[in-house]
């Protein structure tokens, strides 16, 4: 099943990404000794707006720009945009990036909020591209936010009766030509699976980072804030990166760390999000006994059984106690 499958506001992890993400503005903003609301920020929104309409409220953003490269998506986005600071626009990626000065010049932003969101594997060496040309072109205090499709099977499909080898060498080929000159050591020689290729798109993607800063004339450095992996149908890998001055690296990684408790400790350090599916109820059981008891006895006490196995339900409680404050709440309701 593709993330397009299920109903966009039903995509659990998804949101928990989004909402991890909008705190962690608020958080880059005070590392930076800004205000959140002195930021644009810019996505690829979808036809619902989300992130855009949370950076308004929980930001008080009030430069908003979505952009999509299909039109009938923009259409639905002026119908449904909410707030009348959202601006929609028909663009690729690549085109924003590509003049993003221009753009940033234009809209007289201060600072830049900007979050490539990707879907198709397929384009991933154009996506390492964009990533390279937009570094290149921001500023100190900007933050950038990139997610990819991870999905070992993206790389090929396994044909019938096809010998293990031949698949390899073919999955090994479309890794190669899709990361190009991005492409890790590793990606010539390591065997793959979902952990293996998470690794090596994390390089790549840090090869883009630092690509684009090094051609970048304002002397910039950078600090990775967030990395996460997460499924909701596919595997998607999200990687945040603040933008600072050179030398102001290790004050702001600490300033950040100070108050951000997911900073990772490197591109190889992904979080995973993944969160128990809970009625109403159960999270309020769960909810009422957090921080008084162990995760592992909470799991335990439960009047119903979280998983057959007591340690994956320990492991549930865990990412459920680590996440709670993010987790949506699917009630029904009626609109008058």
């Amino acid at each position: 099943m593709s993330g397009a499958n299920i109903p966009y506001h039903l995509r659990l992890h998804k949101h928990v990404d989004r909402a991890l993400f909008i705190e962690l503005c608020g958080h880059i903003a005070r590392a930076h000794g800004v205000t959140s609301s002195t930021y644009a920020y810019v996505s690829m929104a979808g036809r619902h707006l989300v992130d855009l309409n949370m950076a308004h409220t929980t930001l008080r953003i009030n430069k908003l720009f979505s952009i999509d490269s299909d039109r009938s998506t923009v259409k639905r986005q002026l119908f449904n945009r909410r707030y009348g600071c959202i601006d929609c626009k028909e663009m690729t990626s690549t085109d924003l990036v590509q003049d993003l000065s221009d753009f940033v010049h234009q809209n007289r932003i201060k600072r830049l909020v900007l979050w490539l969101d990707y879907t198709d594997p397929s384009a991933l060496r154009t996506q390492l591209d964009d990533v390279n040309k937009a570094c290149a072109q921001l500023c100190s205090g900007d933050i950038l936010k990139v997610t990819i499709n991870a999905a070992l099977g993206s790389l090929a499909e396994r044909r019938f009766r096809e010998e293990s080898e031949e698949y390899s060498v073919r999955q090994r080929r479309t890794l190669l030509e899709r990361l190009d000159s991005y492409a890790p050591a590793a990606a010539r020689t390591d065997s793959i699976d979902k952990n293996t290729l998470l690794t090596m798109y994390a390089q790549a993607l840090q090869s883009a980072v630092e690509r684009g800063l090094a051609s970048n004339p304002k002397d910039l450095d950078h600090v990775l804030a967030s990395a996460f992996v997460y499924e909701d149908g596919q595997r998607m890998a999200t990687f945040t990166v603040s933008i600072v001055d050179d030398g102001a690296r290790v004050m702001h990684r600490r300033n950040l760390r100070s108050g951000w408790p997911f900073v990772p400790n490197s591109w190889a350090d992904v979080k995973a999000i993944k969160v128990p599916m809970l009625s109403q109820r159960e999270r309020e059981a769960i909810e009422s006994r957090l921080y008084r008891y162990s995760p592992r006895k909470i799991a335990r006490s439960l009047p119903f059984p979280l998983d057959g196995n007591l340690d994956e339900a320990t492991r549930q409680i865990i990412a459920f106690r680590d996440y709670h404050h993010f987790f949506p709440a699917f009630v029904s309701a009626v609109v008058v």
